[in-house]
């Protein structure tokens, strides 16, 4: 019988009855459902209701608990014969020896004690009408508290499915509820209001330490955890608001690699600093000492980059393999601090280069305009007419052009004449890293190549950015 697991409707209050069965209980009643008497048995004891026949001669039930082990059913056809039925459901006992039970269509069987007794002192039990529910209330008597139960049409259920005692609003219910002076209560489940008991709303306990992303969290994030017990929700009080986890979110891959430690390269997730949004980008954690977000990447021509400007500005490719971050996210993340460029390449006998240039950052769209100091450190490049690594002068405070969309100052595209998408000025000198991908070394004299410091087509090309430190 669900019922008497007691679902208290209230909020602030809930049923506490002892765990044995609870079981009616009388002596030489006409039917077993006449029996207005309800106790809790031991744990190891069940229901039972005996037919006898008193000495008027006249039929009578006896109801209540007997041991597991000892009972044992008899049954007769004849009315006036000995008969015992046993069961192990609450107030199972309501009917016996072919006795009609409760009707289908009843009301709610409460506890009715109008002489206030201790929890679990009243045993006398009544129907109530169908638009009746079972109430209590309690109250403290030279420190105990005592409870006086009954049916009542009082408390109204609202579209909200709470009930109000008569018609106070909530927050004076639950404010009567806190007095230890006493307490009132409405139900609407079988024999319900045996006590009514201060809810206790839960909150949260402090939160533990943050995950260490090795082993236990998603790559780029660390999360920590609070339980709901400081102190748990009792008695049908209101559950911790807000979220149980937290998560810590990074801004770019040197935040990562700050709050994580030693982690390896890979794909990580990161939390735009302006936009908060959720974006993916390639984190080398192992070159000059690691943090650098790759906004570049080209290593066997797999991905094709002569692409349109939208691709440009939102990005393409695999961040497992060839890709091109997107300049609408490298402007974001590059305005929020001051930042290094470094550029690798490799030649196609293997060799490396790089250059590391500060005060890097990406103007806003449409133009996305380049910022790009002096070089802090090179190794590797060609020496050219205009230095080593020409890129900076040349390509410093131009916007970024596509064969859609020309930006430069030439008269003509230039990504259109040399193939690519780059911070074009009056076209280019010899920086092309979005050319095209030719077999590494080839000579290419209309300089339509993946190049940097030279007319050599590369093999591989790297670039990326971290704030400076």
């Amino acid at each position: 019988m669900d019922s008497l697991r007691l679902l208290v409707l209230v909020i602030g209050f809930h049923v506490n009855i002892s765990q044995g069965l609870v079981c009616l209980k009388c002596h030489d009643v006409v039917q077993p459902r006449h029996c207005m008497t309800a106790i809790s048995c031991a744990e190891s004891e069940v229901c039972y209701a005996e037919r006898t026949v008193n000495d008027l001669d006249e039929v009578a039930y006896t109801l209540g608990c007997t041991p597991k082990q000892t009972c044992s059913n008899s049954s007769s056809t004849s009315q006036f014969s000995r008969c015992k039925l046993c069961c192990d459901s609450p107030l199972c006992n309501n009917e016996a020896c072919g006795e009609p039970g409760y009707p289908a269509g009843r009301g709610l069987l409460c506890f009715n004690c109008h002489d206030p007794v201790p929890a679990g002192r009243c045993h006398n039990i009544d129907f109530c009408g169908s638009e009746e529910v079972c109430s209590v209330a309690g109250r403290e008597v030279f420190g105990t508290m005592v409870f006086s139960s009954k049916c009542q049409f009082a408390c109204e259920t609202h579209h909200s499915g709470e009930i109000l005692i008569g018609r106070r609003q909530i927050s004076e219910l639950k404010r009567r509820s806190g007095d230890s002076r006493g307490c009132t209560a409405c139900c609407s489940s079988d024999l319900c209001n045996d006590e009514c008991v201060q809810l206790v709303d839960g909150d949260w306990g402090s939160w533990v330490g943050w995950t260490n992303c090795d082993t236990k969290c998603e790559r780029g994030k660390q999360f920590r955890t609070r339980m709901c017990n400081n102190p748990a929700p009792l008695h049908g009080g209101a559950n911790c608001t807000g979220e149980g986890i937290e998560t810590k979110a990074f801004a770019d891959c040197w935040e990562i690699k700050q709050h994580l430690g030693k982690v390896p390269s890979g794909v990580f997730h990161i939390t735009t600093w302006k936009s908060h949004q959720n974006e993916s980008v390639y984190c080398d954690m192992n070159t000059d000492h690691g943090g650098w977000t790759v906004f570049q990447h080209r290593v066997n021509g797999s991905v094709d980059f002569y692409q349109n400007f939208s691709s440009f500005e939102n990005g393409f490719g695999s961040l497992q393999g060839e890709f091109w971050l997107g300049l609408k996210l490298v402007y974001e993340m590059t305005s929020r601090t001051t930042n290094d460029l470094r550029i690798d390449i490799a030649r196609a006998n293997d060799s490396t280069a790089f250059v590391v240039y500060t005060g890097f950052s990406v103007g806003a769209g449409t133009n996305y305009t380049l910022h790009v100091d002096n070089s802090r450190s090179e190794s590797g490049l060609a020496v050219l007419p205009y230095g080593s690594e020409p890129f900076n002068i040349f390509a410093n405070s131009s916007a970024f052009s596509t064969f859609d969309h020309d930006n430069d100052v030439w008269q003509s595209n230039c990504a259109l004449v040399f193939h690519g998408a780059w911070w074009y000025n009056h076209c280019m000198y010899y920086s092309n890293l979005n050319g095209h991908y030719y077999t590494p070394g080839t000579y290419v004299a209309n300089r339509t190549a993946m190049t940097f410091d030279s007319k050599e087509s590369l093999k591989t090309s790297k670039m990326m950015f971290r704030p400076t430190v």
